[in-house]
Formats: C-alpha cells, structure tokens, sequence
C-alpha cells in the first residue's frame, strides 16, 4: 500500500492495514514525521514500514518511487518491473 503518511486519512489507512499485520510502504514529502510514523508502526504492529521521502506533488513522484522501490527488491505486478528511463 502506498499512502501520504502525514495526511489524517493516510494516517488512517496505515493504522488499518498495519492492525491486520500488512506491511507497508509509506509516501510522504515530511521526513521526520514519515520515520516516526514507520517506528511507531513498526514497534506497536511487528511489521515492515518502508518509508519514501517523496512529494505525491511532483511530477516525477511515479518514476522516483518506481526506482527506489525496484532498488529495494520490492517485485512489482504487470509490466511494472520494465525499467523507467
């Protein structure tokens, strides 16, 4: 899942998917807010909190997040995994 961490809803959203013990990738320009929402989610659920200091403002936030999330390891569905110039 990929949501803007520092936004109420987004805030939400993770709370949710981490009570059921999904991991999640976390998106949000706020750094220092973004790591302490990962640990915070991280010690209180057990799971993998994979930040992204990224603004979901820009243009090139899709091809940014792709690469880094394609350096993490992370496969992705589709044709996603063809590399992005």
């Amino acid at each position: 899942m990929i949501t803007h961490a520092t936004s109420c809803m987004g805030q939400e959203l993770a709370n949710l998917f981490a009570q059921c013990g999904r991991n999640l990738i976390l998106v949000s320009n706020d750094l220092i807010g973004l790591e302490k929402m990962a640990g915070e989610l991280r010690s209180e659920y057990g799971i993998k909190v994979f930040p992204i200091a990224e603004s979901l403002l820009s243009d090139h936030w899709p091809v940014t997040i792709h690469k880094i999330l394609v350096h993490l390891g992370f496969t992705l569905p589709g044709n996603a995994n063809v590399p992005v110039r």
